[in-house]
C-alpha cells in the first residue's frame, strides 16, 4: 500500500504542471511554484488521509486552481452523501478496477472538473482509496481553511437556531479561536442532545448539552451506595 500511495502522489504531482515534475515529493508537502517559490501546505498532517489531502492542496495551489478544486471536492463529497447508488458505485470493493476507473473518469468529464480534481479522483479509484474520500476531503478542507486563516466551528443543537441565536452563540465562543482568525460556522441539528449545545472549534470541544447532563445524573444514580 505504501508504494501504491507514493505512485498516486507522483501522478498527482505530474498533473499540477504539464510536462514538468516536482522537485520535492508530496510526502514532504512542498513543491516549486510557477514563480520559483515554494508551495507549502499550511498544516502538517499525518496518516494516509493527511498525505493525500496535503498532496491535493499542493498540486491545486501549484496549478493556481485551489478555489476550483476546493469547490469540486465539496461537490463530489456532497453527492456521495446524497446519492446512495453513486456512493455504492464508488465504494464497491468487488467492482473491477477498470470499470470503476472508466466510470469515475466519465463522471469527472461530465462534471467538467479541473484536471487536478479529475486526476485525483481517478488515481483514488485506481489505488483503491475511494473509501477514504470523506476523510481526505475533511483534511483537505482543513488545509484550505488554514491557508485563509479560517477556523471551522461546528455548533450542534437539538433544534435549529434562529439567526439571532446563532449570532449570539458565535459571539460567545469566538474568543476561543486563534487570534486574528476568522470563524467559519457550521450549524448542525441533532435531536439526541435533547437541549443545550455542543461546539467544536479547531481541536477544542465544548459540551453543554442536556444529554450529557442527563447521562451524568444517570451514572450517579446507578453508582453503588
Amino acid at each position: 500500500p505504501g508504494h501504491a500511495d507514493d505512485a498516486m502522489l507522483r501522478r498527482l504531482a505530474r498533473c499540477a504542471t504539464a510536462r514538468s515534475t516536482l522537485e520535492r515529493t508530496y510526502a514532504t508537502a512542498s513543491a516549486k511554484g510557477a514563480s520559483g517559490g515554494d508551495v507549502k501546505a499550511p498544516l502538517q498532517q499525518f496518516g494516509t488521509s493527511g498525505r493525500y489531502a496535503t498532496a491535493l492542496y499542493v498540486a491545486a495551489t501549484k496549478a493556481g486552481s485551489l478555489a476550483a478544486v476546493e469547490s469540486e471536492v465539496a461537490q463530489l463529497t456532497a453527492l456521495v452523501e446524497k446519492d446512495l447508488k453513486f456512493k455504492q458505485f464508488l465504494m464497491d470493493p468487488s467492482m473491477a478496477k477498470s470499470k470503476k476507473l472508466a466510470g469515475v473518469k466519465e463522471f469527472c468529464a461530465g462534471a467538467k472538473f479541473t484536471p487536478i480534481t479529475s486526476n485525483f479522483v481517478a488515481t483514488m479509484a485506481e489505488y483503491g482509496r475511494l473509501k477514504e474520500l470523506h476523510k481526505i476531503s475533511l483534511r483537505f478542507e482543513e488545509q484550505c481553511m488554514a491557508s485563509r486563516n479560517e477556523v471551522k466551528c461546528v455548533i450542534t443543537t437539538a433544534q435549529a437556531l434562529t439567526p439571532a441565536q446563532l449570532t449570539k452563540v458565535t459571539e460567545s465562543i469566538k474568543g476561543h479561536a486563534p487570534s486574528g482568525s476568522t470563524l467559519k460556522i457550521e450549524a448542525v441539528v441533532d435531536p439526541r442532545l435533547i437541549g443545550g449545545l455542543t461546539a467544536s472549534i479547531g481541536e477544542k470541544f465544548f459540551d453543554l448539552s442536556l444529554m450529557t447532563t442527563v447521562k451524568k445524573y444517570e451514572a450517579v444514580i446507578a453508582a453503588p451506595l
